[in-house]
């Protein structure tokens, strides 16, 4: 059996897309059988990959970064004694960082970089995080024998910007889950009842409140469309609040009030499915991604997409969705106008967003890790 040990602590916070993919592509090693993970959460090891947020762990998280110097570097220090010490009780074949920067450990690393966005992107991010990234990150992947990338997009940047060889660097493209499904208007209520949203009569953007994902290119958008068009139906954007969004807020609040736009705020991940499948359309307009995860979502869900033409985002929605440019606000409500007032356009894309994500399985993605692990192990 081979013993692996995996950073969690992305599942101690509200679950965002590294938390997700350590849960999903965990859920799928356990349910193989052959791989025994020990689960790092920082104060604590486990022996399952258990999504467990602090309550109003993000309020404390931005005390901390007001008051305490260098909070990633505070924070990092206290986890290493902790890991360290267990990772001389469980004494694994290999250690697993699914989160970018790996703590000090001597043995077979393999590291999961999901996206580059830290550094095509600096604006989208806290200084405190490129800082730490900067840091930190470079001695990592020095050390890893071997870097998953989520798209051969990154992948392809990775080896580009960091020198890496290309053969100890892996493109292993997410799952999405089978409780992503279309669902009739009775399956979806008892969710969108919760939320006052009617099956049909709303729009989705799914992501955090921050720069990159260049939400209020799809807010603006749909808001410039005429009113007949948009027939009362908002533009309910999902997501946490995020960072760098004073102005984004204000802009919320603004066509919150002209009845163009819900903010639902963070949204639970049971809800999810729901949501997306009670949908007219989904827009995702983020200027960059390292696979676009919400994007697979909505197609499983039989949604249709517009979606960025940049990053990796055309090579994980093939031709299964619509493309727009990420800074053309008129494109963007032309695709949005598009997909409201051709329901043929509709179906078509449905059908072949369902097709596509069909390619994407947690179970395929786990496949692939283990057989990096396996690899990394015997070498």
């Amino acid at each position: 059996m081979l013993r692996v040990a995996v950073n969690a602590v992305p599942l101690r916070s509200p679950l965002t897309g590294v938390g997700q993919y350590i849960r999903q592509l965990m859920a799928a090693i356990e349910a193989r059988g052959d791989v025994q993970p020990r689960y790092f959460y920082a104060s604590h090891w486990g022996r399952k990959a258990v999504a467990s947020p602090v309550a109003a762990i993000d309020d404390v998280k931005r005390v901390v970064k007001k008051l305490v110097p260098y909070p990633y570097v505070v924070s990092r220090a206290g986890q290493r004694l902790m890991f360290s010490g267990g990772m001389r009780l469980l004494r694994p074949h290999l250690y697993h960082e699914p989160n970018y920067v790996a703590l000090p450990w001597d043995g077979p690393l393999v590291v999961t970089v999901h996206d580059l966005s830290f550094v095509h992107h600096p604006e989208s991010h806290p200084s405190d995080r490129l800082e730490h990234l900067a840091r930190y990150l470079p001695g990592t992947l020095e050390r890893a024998e071997h870097v998953i990338t989520d798209s051969e997009t990154v992948r392809r940047e990775a080896v580009a910007h960091f020198g890496l060889d290309p053969k100890r660097v892996t493109a292993i493209h997410l799952g999405v889950g089978p409780e992503f499904a279309p669902r009739d208007a009775a399956a979806t209520a008892p969710v969108l009842a919760k939320h006052r949203l009617v099956h049909g009569g709303y729009l989705l953007s799914v992501g955090t409140l921050e720069p990159r994902k260049n939400l209020a290119l799809a807010m603006r958008a749909w808001a410039s469309l005429p009113e007949g068009v948009r027939d009362g139906r908002p533009l309910v954007v999902a997501g946490a609040k995020g960072w760098l969004n004073d102005k984004l807020v204000t802009l919320v609040e603004r066509l919150e009030r002209e009845g163009a736009v819900r903010f639902l705020g963070f949204v639970p991940q049971e809800d999810l499915p729901a949501l997306y499948a009670g949908a007219l359309a989904m827009a995702y307009p983020s200027r960059y991604e390292g696979f676009g995860l919400p994007v697979v979502e909505a197609m499983a869900c039989g949604v249709p997409v517009v979606t960025s033409s940049a990053s990796c985002l055309p090579e994980v929605a093939g031709e299964a969705a619509l493309l727009a440019d990420p800074d053309d606000e008129a494109a963007m409500a032309q695709a949005l106008r598009s997909l409201v007032e051709d329901a043929a356009l509709r179906e078509r894309l449905g059908r072949a967003g369902i097709a596509r994500a069909r390619e994407f399985t947690w179970e395929r993605c786990a496949e692939r890790t283990v057989g990096i692990y396996r690899a990394v192990a015997r070498a």
